[in-house]
């Protein structure tokens, strides 16, 4: 039954429904049409890369020429068996030749090996032509070696050097003349033995040795100024200029007055002189802060035990007074050079002051042992401390101050009782430990994130160990034991109240040991069987009671975790 007074709302609804179907059915006949031309493309894709697959195929089943890997590994052993064969043909060989073919023979094979890279280059086979040219300089020595041979000159050293100069002079201009690469590497190999085998004429000491290796390094600085060969010539350089510390090092080590030490001490400067003027061609920020370290390092050590031989008095007081000496130099500069420049001047005093630190330990040391105490390391220490407030960065200055002055204590402190003739052990690892506690203190101000194993890990290891072990080595030490576990105790103590890892576990395995070296003496007072059946109890009690104590085990997992 229809409504007379609007329209159906049935018939409404029939027409947009149709409507709606009409544009559904265009719209498909659309997607439609889409998807079948994607379908081709996709057809057609796959049909070009099918074809260039089999392309690809047949050109990797063809005959490849070698690559240039395999082409360097052929020359570099053809040119390797060329070499071995002429050395071999000069040592054993041609024995059998008489001394004019031994020379025709030599000399002949030498101008073929230099005559060919020049032709080959014409074809652009410049490999062909590196190893060849190695092989010609290779073959120059060797001449040289055959004329001394047939002739015997009279200085073999001096025949030698010159044979190198000539070999290096020949490979410069041969290098060149022709734009090759192997011979400016063999001129730069021939070069350095020339100035130590002249050396070597004159037998020299330590002192002449490192001034020889020296001018090896300044030769090679001028290669590296001249733009070529800059990793080959570093790294010459860097063996020659390691040579010569050493020699001038183990010279000052020996010398046992000012005169003997002077040249050794000439030779290290000389060689830190070279390091930086290598690294001013380098133009390298980093090569300019080490050369800058190394300087002043070497400035310490060189004028330092100069001042150690010349002083009347013994100890190393005076290396101190250097080391400070150095440190208010770089300062008073560091603000004229650039920065870093600068940082590597003060690391290099630091780092000189470091080592000269662990020197004056090991005399507070040896003056205790020996009963021989003097003065000589607290002055020194406190000279070092001066030097490191003026080289550290200002923000760093009070720190180091402070730790610097209680280390000044200390070691007074302990060559006072040494001087005293105490032998409580405690007396000497108490006060050092005092000093470690200032430094941790220190760091877990300036960090306060600092774990505790980083802050008073080393505190309590130096508190500690040192009494245990002598706990461990002795007997009849009831007091020490009594005092050590209730240190230790009072240690555990205050890093749980503290939540800190390192004193709970230090102390607590303190605690521990001292028990078992109490429980000792029990073994030997009880029957074989009761500590037997007393453990194989405890082993069935603690399965029969597995989860819990499992449980219990994690949450003091957590409890550890928790501290830092």
């Amino acid at each position: 039954m229809t409504d007379n007074h609007g329209p159906d709302p049935d018939a409404i609804e029939v027409a947009r429904a149709d409507a709606e179907i009409s544009e559904l059915i265009r719209r498909l006949a659309a997607a439609r049409h889409t998807v079948t031309g994607i379908e081709a493309a996709i057809e057609q894709a796959w049909r070009r890369r099918h074809a260039a697959d089999a392309r690809m195929r047949a050109r990797m089943a063809a005959p490849q020429p070698a690559g240039r890997g395999v082409q360097t590994v052929l020359f570099l052993l053809g040119g390797l068996l060329l070499a071995v064969a002429a050395v071999v043909f000069t040592a054993v060989a041609w024995a059998q030749f008489g001394d004019a073919g031994r020379a025709v023979v030599l000399a002949g094979f030498t101008a073929v090996m230099l005559a060919v890279p020049p032709l080959v280059l014409r074809r652009g086979l410049t490999a062909t032509a590196e190893t060849f040219a190695a092989v010609g300089v290779l073959l120059t020595l060797l001449d040289g070696y055959a004329v001394w041979h047939v002739y015997a000159f009279g200085s073999v050293r001096a025949y030698a050097a010159a044979v190198c100069a000539v070999a290096a002079t020949v490979a410069v201009v041969y290098g060149r003349s022709t734009g090759l690469v192997a011979p400016r590497y063999a001129a730069l190999l021939a070069g350095q033995p020339v100035l130590p085998l002249l050396a070597a004429i004159a037998e020299p000491g330590l002192a002449g040795w490192a001034f020889a290796f020296v001018g090896v390094a300044a030769l090679d600085v001028g290669v590296l100024a001249a733009g070529r060969l800059r990793v080959a010539a570093c790294v010459t350089g860097g063996v020659a200029v390691l040579i010569a510390a050493s020699c001038a090092l183990i010279g000052l080590a020996v010398a046992d007055e000012v005169l003997g030490a002077a040249g050794p001490a000439a030779g290290l400067l000389g060689a830190a002189l070279v390091v930086v003027a290598g690294s001013v061609v380098a133009r390298q920020r980093i090569a300019r802060a080490v050369a800058a370290a190394l300087l002043v390092a070497a400035f310490v050590v060189a004028a330092g035990r100069v001042a150690v031989l010349a002083s009347p008095l013994p100890g190393p007081a005076d290396a101190a007074a250097v080391t400070l000496a150095a440190a208010v130099l770089v300062g008073a500069v560091a603000a004229r050079l650039p920065l870093v420049v600068a940082r590597g001047a003060r690391a290099g005093g630091l780092a000189a002051g470091v080592v000269l630190a662990v020197v004056v330990v090991v005399a507070t040391v040896d003056e205790v042992v020996t009963a021989r105490v003097g003065w000589s390391p607290p002055v020194a220490l406190a000279l070092l401390v001066a030097a490191a407030v003026a080289l550290v960065p200002v923000e760093w200055r009070r720190p180091v101050a402070l730790l610097g002055a209680h280390a000044v204590l200390a070691d007074a402190v302990v060559l006072l009782v040494a001087r005293e003739r105490v032998t409580v052990l405690e007396a000497y690892t108490l006060t050092a430990a005092s000093v470690a506690l200032t430094a941790g203190i220190l760091v877990r101000r300036a960090r306060p994130a600092a774990g505790s194993w980083t802050a008073y890990g080393p505190v309590l290891v130096v508190a500690l160990a040192p009494s245990l072990i002598s706990i461990f080595a002795g007997d009849g030490q009831h007091l020490r034991r009594l005092l050590l576990g209730a240190g230790a105790l009072v240690i555990v103590l205050a890093g749980v109240r503290a939540g800190m890892r390192a004193p709970v576990l230090l102390g607590g395995g303190a605690v521990a040991l001292v028990a078992l070296h109490e429980l000792a003496p029990v073994w030997d007072l009880l029957p074989r069987w009761i500590p037997l059946a007393a453990a194989g109890l405890v082993l069935v009690a603690l399965a029969m009671t597995l989860e819990r104590r499992r449980r219990e085990l994690d949450r003091f997992r957590a409890v550890l975790h928790r501290m830092s």
